[in-house]
């Protein structure tokens, strides 16, 4: 934090200080120059000697208040130059009967002064000293008067304006009186605020992993509302991974630093196998089929039968076959069966 107070001095000479800020000055150069005493013609070229490469050294032999602007520029340039230039002493004193002519006349004109009818005693005041527009908007000098008096007072405005591009600009207000006329001044800062916009054919892409792609083929544009057409300052990249859904960045920045970044999607198409999919149609079991039974095969019953014990005993059994011989000791019997 600066321990010099700016309070007491002039707008233009706050101007020079800040601007020795912004040029990145320590403290201790910008003391050298940020006093009161300093008009800012003044505080401007001790300013830009500090900024030229001059030693606090050099500049402090000539930050005298009794010196000139000019005058300081003539020692820098010697300085510069490998000289060692003559630093003017500070005057003398004004005699004590020139300061008691200083005195008196001042006490006429306070005499004057004061027996002069009262009248309104001229004003101008401003809503600030300093404002900051985006571009694209319109400056209206009547917007920013907070105050005007004085009587038989005449306000001159600045031209209104409508703000293109980032820059700064002072404009001066005027109020004209019968006793003078008071200037106040106003520092406009124009600043770019809006990024730029990117145009793309599509949001989202489908492809085969075997094509070629090209980011700048789904570009259509990029514009700004102060830069214009900023399409060849568009970057992007063409190298794509292994992923089966990824994005593309496409980024562009204005003059005033705004940036915008715009995401292309990009899917491959054939980036997942075909999985074959279960055969959902319900089975249908086919009929049961009942097996033909075989008919039974008719078994007649044996048959047995005893004669009587002086005979022979036969028994014998039917079957399907069509002849059999019985064969006993005495005799032979022959039976036939359809």
């Amino acid at each position: 934090m600066s321990d010099f107070s700016t309070e007491l001095m002039t707008f233009l000479q706050r101007s020079e200080i800040e601007k020795g800020r912004q040029e990145e000055l320590s403290e201790e150069e910008l003391k050298l120059f940020s006093r009161q005493e300093f008009n800012y013609l003044q505080m401007g070229v001790l300013r830009s000697a500090l900024r030229s490469g001059l030693s606090k050294e050099q500049v402090r032999q000539i930050a005298k208040p009794w010196i000139a602007s000019d005058e300081m520029e003539e020692l820098i340039n010697e300085m510069k130059e490998g000289k060692s230039p003559s630093i003017p002493k500070k005057p003398r004193s004004v005699p004590i009967l020139i300061i008691g002519a200083v005195i008196l006349s001042l006490l006429g004109i306070a005499v004057i002064v004061i027996t002069r009818p009262k009248t309104d005693v001229p004003v101008l005041t401003l809503t600030s000293d300093e404002i900051r527009l985006a571009c694209g908007m319109t400056f209206e000098p009547s917007a920013y008067v907070k105050e005007v008096q004085g009587e038989d007072a005449h306000l001159i405005l600045p031209d209104s304006f409508t703000a293109k591009m980032p820059e700064e600009r002072l404009v001066c207000y005027e109020l004209e009186t019968r006793d003078g006329t008071i200037q106040k001044l106003m520092r406009i800062r124009i600043i770019d605020e809006t990024a730029p916009e990117i145009t793309l054919s599509n949001d989202h892409i489908e492809l085969l992993r075997v094509t070629k792609f090209s980011c700048l083929a789904y570009l259509v544009n990029a514009k700004d509302n102060v830069d214009g057409d900023l399409t060849d300052r568009v970057e992007c990249s063409d190298a794509l991974g292994e992923e089966n859904t990824q994005s593309v960045e496409y980024v562009v920045q204005d003059r005033s630093g705004n940036r915008t970044v715009k995401l292309l999607e990009v899917h491959y198409a054939d980036g997942e196998e075909e999985t074959e999919e279960p055969d959902k149609t319900p089975t249908v079991k086919p009929p049961a089929v009942m097996e033909a039974t075989p008919d039974p095969v008719y078994v007649p019953p044996v048959a047995s039968y005893e004669e009587s014990s002086s005979g022979t005993i036969v028994e014998y059994t039917e079957s399907s076959v069509e002849s059999e011989e019985v064969v006993s000791s005495e005799t032979v019997v022959q039976h036939s069966f359809g």
